[in-house]
């Protein structure tokens, strides 16, 4: 049999082979130009995500230099547009293609903090925003500040200035004592000159012809307002002169729990306003006669009961001069429970009254304890969500105190200090604690000539006596007076003459009329003259002031800014879908 003969011929096998190679090798072609089409255009997105990064930091700082160029681009609320979708331009001036650039300028909830914000986005999609946290450079960073001061007003050799100094004309520097000179341990600028500069020592160096910085005006003041009346912490208040008032306020720290466990979450700060339209002189512990035997407010408390002679506490007069002689005497605020046998009333016997507080009152068992609870005026956030830090009076205002939390008090005119006024950390004691006090005044600041302050003898005869707990004056308060810081009648009353014999209050054992003024915080005034808070001869104070190093952390709330600028750190904000009208909505509150 004869088999047909197997051919060999696999000529179509081969071409398939051949295809399937050639697509294979096409694959890989078509693979490795795929890999490198997206590494191009990766090392592109990278590439414009890069440039709208470096455009968007350099449109913040642009922003920035505009700023400190032109205080008044700051708005008070909503934002300034500063670029609107404008041409970016590289270091060497040139256009960059496909990129544009908006930034934007605007406040927090705090005026005296906000944001600059830059917003970047290329032709091919990338955005980028980023914003710079700006602070306005307050005038509570100051030590003390003054607008203008006489040749004869001179930093003594007693005088050691632990904080920043600005002076918009000269200041003068006293004649060493001994081996004492004056020293400044933080810098000084003057807008004028140093006169006798070689009799100080200067820690950190002094700058004379900067250009001045101008004080807020009575316009900026008054915008304060309706930050209190957001807070509800608008207080009436009556402009009579010669620093009476006929409004005071208390402040006062609350042990919310009433646990006595004094830490920051348990201890609110309050006020409590008191009102009298009719004797300025009782709301303001005025010695009556010049003799404080003939004053209502003045007399002996026991702890349960109160006698003041023109009341009948005592048989005669002569056994309530006893009573001084013994320090037994004491003398009180208008209103102050104490004179009511240690009741709270909200309508005292000497005439005035307690300001009610409208609202819903919060709760605790210290709070409702308490029988004034009705006339306790929150004015920080954990009791008052409204607040502001901010409280202003519509006319001249005395006060004294306790002070917890951060707060800004406001007068329309005048702010009188009738009695210490200290914040429950102690300040001195490099202890913050959250409390920070701000003072100003549209017009002046000064400290009371009354029965707490100032030394009391009979008829103006005798010996002088001490008529509240301490013989010095403390303060604790960054201070601002449109005008002037003083002293009421500065020049009379005792003097350094009235020590020998008469009882009159040493400060640090140098004869001296009332004593020492301890203020520690920062003294902000127009004026600085020699007479303002006493005489040569020793009658009103010796000034003692040390810097509150807790403004660091912050100016009290919404303490006027000196018109500069500084920024603080940058962050990288979330670029889908931002909208500055929403934006810095939501920031400002």
């Amino acid at each position: 049999m004869v088999f047909p003969r197997l051919t060999d011929d696999q000529r179509g096998v081969a071409l398939i082979t051949v295809v399937l190679v050639a697509l294979a090798v096409s694959s890989v072609a078509v693979a490795a130009s795929m890999m490198t089409m997206s590494g191009t255009m990766v090392r592109k997105f990278s590439e414009r995500a890069s440039i709208a990064d470096h455009a968007a930091l350099s449109g913040v700082e642009l922003g920035l230099s505009a700023l400190l160029a032109d205080s008044t681009l700051y708005p008070t609320t909503g934002y300034t547009t500063l670029e609107n979708s404008e041409v970016v331009y590289d270091a060497a001036g040139n256009p960059i293609f496909g990129i544009r650039r908006s930034t934007y300028l605007g406040p927090s909830s705090d005026p005296a903090r906000g944001s600059i914000v830059s917003e970047v986005w290329t032709q091919g999609g990338v955005v980028a925003v980023r914003r710079l946290v700006v602070s306005a450079t307050s005038f509570a960073s100051f030590g003390q500040f003054m607008d203008s001061a006489q040749a004869s007003t001179v930093f003594s050799a007693v005088d050691d200035q632990f904080g920043p100094i600005h002076s918009n004309s000269d200041i003068s520097i006293g004649l060493p004592v001994g081996s004492d000179s004056a020293r400044f341990f933080a810098k000084v600028t003057v807008g004028g000159n140093i006169m006798n500069p070689a009799r100080g020592v200067f820690m950190n160096g002094f700058t004379e012809g900067v250009s001045p910085i101008s004080l807020p005006s009575h316009s900026d003041i008054a915008l304060l307002r309706n930050r209190a009346i957001s807070g509800g912490l608008l207080i009436p208040g009556t402009t009579g002169g010669g620093f009476a008032a006929t409004t005071r306020l208390e402040f006062i720290a609350v042990d919310m729990d009433g646990d006595t466990v004094t830490t920051t979450d348990d201890v609110e700060g309050f006020v409590r306003v008191y009102r009298n339209t009719v004797d300025a002189r009782h709301l303001m512990a005025w010695p009556l006669l010049g003799n404080p035997i003939d004053t209502p407010n003045c007399g002996v408390w026991d702890g349960t009961t109160f006698r003041s002679f023109p009341g009948g506490g005592f048989a005669a007069r002569a056994d309530a001069e006893v009573a001084v002689d013994l320090n037994q005497y004491r003398c009180f605020l208008g209103g102050d429970p104490i004179l009511n046998d240690g009741n709270f009333s909200a309508t005292p016997p000497d005439g005035g009254v307690w300001l009610e507080r409208f609202g819903d009152l919060p709760s605790g068992a210290g709070f409702n304890a308490r029988s004034d609870k009705n006339y306790l005026h929150p004015y920080t956030p954990g009791v008052n969500p409204t607040t502001t830090g901010v409280i202003y009076v519509d006319g001249d205002v005395a006060v004294s105190g306790l002070v917890r939390g951060r707060v800004t008090l406001v007068s329309a005119d005048d702010i009188i200090i009738v009695d210490d006024l200290v914040q429950k950390s102690d300040p001195s004691a490099s202890s913050c604690g959250g409390d920070l006090i701000g003072l100003i005044a549209n017009e002046e600041v000064a400290i009371s000539d009354n029965t707490l302050n100032t030394p009391q003898r009979y008829g103006g005869t005798g010996g002088y006596h001490t008529m509240s707990a301490t013989k010095d004056e403390y303060v604790h308060a960054i201070i601002m007076a449109l005008e002037n810081f003083r002293v009421s009648n500065a020049t009379g009353g005792p003097d350094a003459a009235d020590n020998l014999g008469l009882g009159a209050e040493p400060c640090e054992g140098v004869p001296w009329g009332r004593g020492c003024l301890y203020v520690t915080g920062g003294l902000l005034r127009r004026h600085r003259r020699p007479n303002d808070l006493g005489a040569a001869g020793g009658a009103g104070y010796q000034l003692r002031i040390s810097y509150n190093g807790c403004v660091r952390q912050g100016a009290p709330p919404h303490f006027p800014s000196t018109g500069g600028f500084k920024g603080e750190s940058v962050v990288e904000m979330d670029g889908a879908n931002f909208d500055p009208v929403t934006w810095f909505a939501a920031y400002q509150n």
